[in-house]
């Protein structure tokens, strides 16, 4: 058993992660404050020492429209339902950052690559649905070699992967392992998380979650992974770090009671405890959702210093099992 780390990691996907749910026409300003907030996320985990996996769609490595064509795969998902499709959407999509900043980042990748401790990852090339009917181990083979060629200058970034909507799809198991995949993200265990496809989600399990934010009602989430017989390394979610809601303010205590207190006992017992969020839940409320990472962060350095907890990106956590096994 590992000697247990403080893991963050950011699902990064702009617009790409929420097209089937959020028209963009609506949203604008929404994304251009998460890409503003992104250089203050940095300065905060360089601040206190915080190695963090940024789980990126590999849609916006592209440099230009030319570019991510040029990447596309041959072979694709036909989903059963049109809007999981990001490929039928290309014809809406920009040139470039400078004209299209809601597809495209690589500006701000470059920027994440220079911080120490950040790691660049895959949240596949096009923010794959792994359960939904349509697609077959063959796209999401193609699909992730797909997101390892157009990140090319960035590292092997399918090293470490992070399941879209948390669809891990156990059939695909030695796919990750052909295709280079060493570290990977899976949900609580708690049921409400399970992974399943979105026509299977209700309220319940929507409102189960929500309280589980506030009440430990999926107890502390801290994990004891180790590899695999494949030497793959599954690692599972924590928390989410819910964005700051108004509506919900005078709870507010409550939350950060809840992450710190599952924070202190993965510390204290040696286990890994996995905090997880996307940048565009910054782009409303930025500053007080700022504060909140900041508050977290700080009570990461409490415990690393009480308790010798380090702070580990997905890749490092994964290297740090492997070594102890």
């Amino acid at each position: 058993m590992a000697d247990g780390s403080f893991i963050v990691s950011l699902d990064f996907e702009l617009h790409w992660g929420v097209r089937d749910v959020v028209s963009l026409s609506q949203k604008k300003d929404h994304f251009l404050r998460a890409r503003d907030s992104i250089p203050e996320m940095l300065r905060a985990f360089e601040a206190h020492e915080v190695h963090a996996t940024w789980a990126t769609v590999g849609f916006l490595f592209a440099r230009d429209k030319r570019h991510l064509v040029d990447h596309l795969p041959e072979l694709r998902p036909k989903y059963t339902q049109r809007r999981f499709d990001p490929y039928s959407f290309l014809d809406e999509v920009g040139e470039d950052e400078r004209s299209d900043p809601f597809h495209y980042a690589s500006s701000l990748l470059r920027a994440i690559a220079a911080v120490p401790g950040q790691e660049i990852a895959s949240h596949t090339f096009s923010h794959y649905y792994c359960l939904e009917d349509g697609q077959t181990a063959e796209t999401f083979e193609a699909d992730l070699k797909a997101a390892a060629a157009i990140a090319g200058e960035f590292g092997n970034v399918t090293e470490a992967l992070v399941f879209p909507r948390g669809q891990y799809n156990p059939a695909y198991h030695a796919i990750l392992e052909k295709v280079g995949v060493r570290a990977y993200r899976t949900p609580p265990m708690f049921y409400p998380y399970r992974a399943r496809r979105a026509d299977q989600e209700n309220l319940a399990h929507r409102a189960l979650r929500l309280l589980d934010s506030y009440l430990p009602l999926g107890g502390a989430h801290g994990d004891d992974p180790s590899p695999d017989r494949d030497g793959l390394v599954q690692l599972r979610a924590g928390l989410f770090l819910r964005p700051y809601t108004p509506s919900r303010r005078h709870l507010e205590p409550v939350r950060m009671r809840r992450i710190k207190r599952a924070m202190t006992d993965a510390a204290r017992r040696g286990r890994d405890f996995h905090l997880w969020w996307h940048p565009h839940n910054f782009g409303t409320h930025t500053s007080h959702n700022l504060a909140i990472l900041n508050d977290v962060l700080g009570q990461y350095r409490e415990l690393r210093d009480r308790y010798g907890w380090p702070s580990r990106n997905m890749g490092e956590a994964a290297r740090a099992m492997e070594g102890q096994a």
